[in-house]
């Protein structure tokens, strides 16, 4: 989006209705980031997936990489907390998709699609073994 790119700006339009792009957008903006030179031995994918068919896409885009996800991280933050958060990041940063509409709509889009996820990727190991893998990765 700060570049300006096409697909960043119809990504925009999404987000400043408090929306989640759709997914052939967001797959276009993931497989054109993953193709930069810095991606090759991996990136960060963050906010993403959101829904279990973007985590379906990504899944799949990334074997035709010979790639796969190998963490996930959930940060669990309490609801009044992210109202506080976002509406503090509206009047710093001036974002148009975070006034208070766009805002509960995010809120009741996360709790539709995305906290399902969390289900998901339970499957691919425990709590523990989650927790103790987090900890290796950041050296605690």
């Amino acid at each position: 989006m700060q570049a300006r790119t096409p697909l960043g700006l119809e990504a925009k339009k999404f987000m400043d209705e408090g929306k989640l792009v759709p997914d052939s957008v967001i797959l276009s903006l993931i497989k054109e980031e993953l193709a930069k030179p810095e991606a090759q031995q991996g990136a960060v994918l963050d906010g993403f997936p959101r829904t279990a068919a973007q985590a379906e896409l990504v899944d799949r885009t990334l074997a035709e990489r010979g790639q796969r996800l190998n963490h996930i991280l959930l940060l669990d933050v309490p609801e009044e907390e992210l109202i506080r958060r976002m509406g503090s990041r509206a009047a710093q940063e001036g974002r148009s998709d975070d006034t208070a509409e766009a805002i509960k709509t995010r809120l009741q889009v996360y709790q539709r699609d995305t906290a399902p996820l969390i289900a998901h990727f339970a499957q691919r190991g425990t709590v523990d073994e989650i927790a103790t893998e987090i900890r290796r990765i950041l050296g605690r």
